[in-house]
């Protein structure tokens, strides 16, 4: 079967029953190429498609995020302006978050990502042309790739992981064949995360040390991943392994003292000193392992939450968080011709290609997390400091008596250094809830209304599309 025009029918949602496929039966079209040789699969892992992951717009379910009333001037701003799925995020609808008829792309687009790794893993043993060792590095990283997908479907379409009902738990599809005409079961959470595990660990010995570029999994990326799950299922012990191993390969980070900001742009509005058209790095970022583009950014249009607003003043000390002064305008923002105002307001304005995928910086948090929970507190502060030295303009040490007051200075640091970039706000926030010590009600507000997400409530898990459901009536879902 045509394998573009498979990926072209799954991009329209994965789970619609196909008939009439035998049409399509070696049947090439002019122009387009069916995969036969080595070359051809690494081809498809080059692909643009591949290197985006997740949705900005999954932050609206997160308390780092504030919109507007229909009375103020900043338009980009006002909750009343938004998409209707954006508003039914926002206000913590019960229920659908997409208008009939409409799809949801995290979904989609990710599925649709699946399909070609599992055409790689499927299908390049068998290629024509180059090594035994060169087919499996590229069935390796079609491996990860497809574990790093199901990461993030599992964290937004279910139940955080708990070790205690994750047996039951409702996860997400775990295909494994470029075959979508397949029987599709709902695995279960542990299922999801031991076909992941499963994945990187028949992965690994094949993941090479150093990549070309960082759109390719290295080994720092490969023992990040490893320190990532472990953390989501609270395995601190193995987090911190991973973490270590991670940061002896890769530490960089980059420091935000060498840069500075301009009004008046949106891309290169933060520039290297000495160079205005030198913006932040991206592909070849020095912090990057792994790189996956955000899709669906916030930048321009969210305004932080108060509470937010006051984490970013604390602990300051006489420092200045260059994070907040460069990726953030207090009241007003010129992004270009004019100037949109918001007094008491600030909004997100870093315009810059954001990393969802894995990097050296994660791993200090990571590592710093669990030193506080099962670990030394000094070393965690340690490692935070060496974050916040690249992020502040005259940093004062911080230090911590307790672990527990270590472990929620990590936290919030790590809240400020994500902030807007990706969904890790949300899945610490899934995670986190499970300890009574951290659970918290997010309120959000608009127009005169008062939104309410309590902890633990079935609305921080995005529901399956009702597109997808309507050709699966008998498909189990969360009655959110």
């Amino acid at each position: 079967m045509n394998k573009k025009i498979l990926i072209n029918i799954l991009a329209v949602s994965l789970l619609i029953s196909v008939t009439g496929c035998d049409d399509y039966l070696n049947n090439v079209p002019k122009g387009m190429t069916i995969p036969q040789y080595m070359e051809d699969y690494q081809k498809l892992l080059n692909s643009q498609s591949l290197i985006n992951a997740s949705d900005g717009m999954l932050d609206y379910l997160t308390d780092n995020i504030h919109l507007l009333d229909k009375n103020a001037t900043a338009s980009y701003y006002i909750y009343i302006n938004k998409d209707e799925s954006v508003r039914n995020l926002y206000s913590f609808k019960p229920g659908q978050v997409y208008v009939e008829g409409t799809k949801d792309y995290i979904w989609n687009n990710a599925y649709e990502r699946l399909f070609t790794l599992n055409t790689v893993i499927n299908e390049v043993m068998d290629s024509k042309g180059g090594s035994e060792e060169a087919k499996l590095r590229i069935k390796a990283e079609a491996l990860f790739g497809r574990a790093y997908e199901y990461y993030n479907l599992v964290n937004t379409y279910a139940k955080q992981y708990n070790s205690q009902t994750a047996s039951k738990d409702l996860g997400i599809p775990y295909l494994t064949e470029a075959d979508i005409n397949q029987k599709y079961q709902r695995h279960t959470v542990a299922e999801v995360y031991e076909k992941m595990l499963a994945d990187l660990d028949e992965a690994a010995s094949h993941i090479p040390d150093i990549t070309a570029n960082r759109a390719h999994p290295n080994k720092a990326a490969l023992y990040s991943f490893y320190a990532k799950i472990y953390l989501t299922m609270g395995d601190y012990t193995k987090a911190l392994k991973y973490a270590n191993d991670a940061l002896a390969l890769n530490s960089a980070l980059l420091n935000l003292n060498n840069y500075d900001k301009a009004e008046g742009t949106t891309w290169g509005r933060v520039y290297k000193k000495g160079n205005p058209s030198e913006r932040l790095p991206d592909i070849n970022h020095p912090e990057a392992n792994y790189v996956k583009w955000l899709s669906g950014s916030l930048q321009g249009s969210v305004m932080l939450s108060s509470e937010m607003r006051d984490l970013y003043k604390k602990d300051l000390n006489g420092a200045t968080d260059l994070r907040k002064e460069y990726f953030f305008a207090e009241n007003q923002v010129n992004l270009g011709g004019s100037t949109d105002y918001f007094p008491g307001e600030c909004a997100f304005v870093l315009y810059a290609n954001f990393n969802v995928g894995f990097t050296s910086t994660e791993n200090y948090f990571i590592a710093a997390e669990c030193e506080a929970r099962i670990g030394s507190k000094d070393k965690a502060m340690q490692l935070i400091n060496t974050v916040r030295n690249n992020r502040m303009m005259n940093n004062e040490q911080l230090t911590a008596s307790t672990k527990e007051e270590a472990l929620i200075k990590v936290l919030e640091e790590k809240r400020r250094e994500f902030c807007f970039k990706g969904p890790m706000r949300l899945f610490d926030l899934k995670r986190l809830n499970l300890e009574s010590q951290f659970q918290k009600t997010i309120t959000h507000t608009a127009d005169g209304e008062t939104f309410i997400l309590p902890p633990n409530d079935v609305r921080y898990i995005m529901p399956v599309n009702k597109e997808i459901l309507n050709f699966n009536p008998d498909f189990p879902v969360y009655e959110r």
